[in-house]
């Protein structure tokens, strides 16, 4: 198969997100080419991307293995060749550059299905997607005994979509706008934001669907698609946590000098890991928030000026 070696290098760049070099079943190592797409799977999260230019139609079928992505990476001849010599050699030729490299059988390669009935449809564009998700995860637990709690839950509110994140000492949301959506939540793994970043154009239209039983969830493009499976279990009522919170107690303080105190804190408790804590003291008649901390080594405390109301 002859392929146009930008278009090769962009769909490979796209997809190698989504692959777990490290794991133990080799097909879901590499990209699989089939049918003028290619497609990539960590076994939850399913993404392809179609070539749209530069192709000699074939019927040839074969995985690129992800010790083969380097290489393709830094080809500069306009055109590249790639071969199934056997069930498991590809051969890739661009140039000077002709070598082989063991690869995955295709039929080992893991069948996905399509969402099915859609429950909801929402067409976005993708910048307005991302921005949502990219939002709220860095609250995601990067604890698996946590569950879904693993994850970005979508739910529909009365204004749209709230995008929720959680781990168990943060809590994070975000909401994209939308009218009559039809009740569902839903939560996504980490490796459908790992894809949804890397494939498409900030701007492009999109469609995000939601199957009719909530175990399976959609973005598509124009020349992508990813469908992933949802995480098991009823996520954490935030808004019961949000609620719980005295609204009668604030802060208030410059955003620039709030980051600025967190970031001297994390840079001199860095080598403390899990116990990294800081403990925040409220002076309400001084009006200053008063950062410290404590290790075996370093010894923290900062203050910055805020409105304290309620304290």
């Amino acid at each position: 198969m002859e392929f146009n070696t930008r278009e090769l290098q962009n769909a490979i760049g796209k997809l190698k997100n989504v692959i777990k070099t490290k794991s133990p079943y080799p097909a879901i190592r590499g990209v699989l080419y089939k049918d003028g797409t290619f497609s990539a799977t960590d076994m939850n999260v399913h993404a392809t991307v179609s070539v749209s230019t530069g192709l000699i139609p074939t019927d040839e079928t074969f995985i690129i293995p992800s010790i083969a992505f380097d290489a393709i990476s830094k080809l500069s001849a306009p055109q590249t060749t790639i071969t199934a010599t056997n069930a498991d050699t590809i051969n890739v030729r661009s140039g000077k550059f002709d070598t082989s490299f063991a690869a995955p059988n295709v039929t080992d390669f893991p069948h996905f299905d399509n969402i099915g009935n859609e429950l909801v449809s929402v067409g976005v564009t993708l910048k307005e997607f991302t921005d949502c998700i990219n939002g709220v995860f860095y609250a995601v637990s990067a604890d698996e005994k946590k569950g879904n709690l693993c994850g970005v839950n979508m739910a529909t509110s009365g204004v749209g979509i709230n995008f929720t994140a959680l781990d168990g000492f943060r809590a994070a949301r975000t909401q994209l706008a939308y009218n009559d959506l039809a009740q569902f939540s839903v939560t996504v793994p980490d490796g459908f934001w790992k894809a949804l970043n890397k494939i498409g154009g900030e701007e492009e239209k999109v469609a995000f669907s939601v199957s009719a039983d909530g175990k399976a969830v959609a973005i598509k493009g124009e020349e992508f698609e990813i469908l992933s499976r949802t995480l098991e279990g009823t996520y954490v009522d935030v808004d019961r946590i949000i609620n719980a919170i005295n609204p009668d107690k604030s802060l208030i303080a410059v955003r620039e000098e709030l980051l600025h105190a967190l970031d001297l804190h994390a840079a001199a408790l860095k080598d403390v890991g899990a116990n990294n804590l800081i403990i925040l003291n409220v002076d309400p008649d001084a009006e200053i928030i008063k950062f410290s901390a404590k290790s075996a080594s370093s010894n923290f405390t900062y203050e910055i000026g805020a409105e304290c109301n309620g304290f």
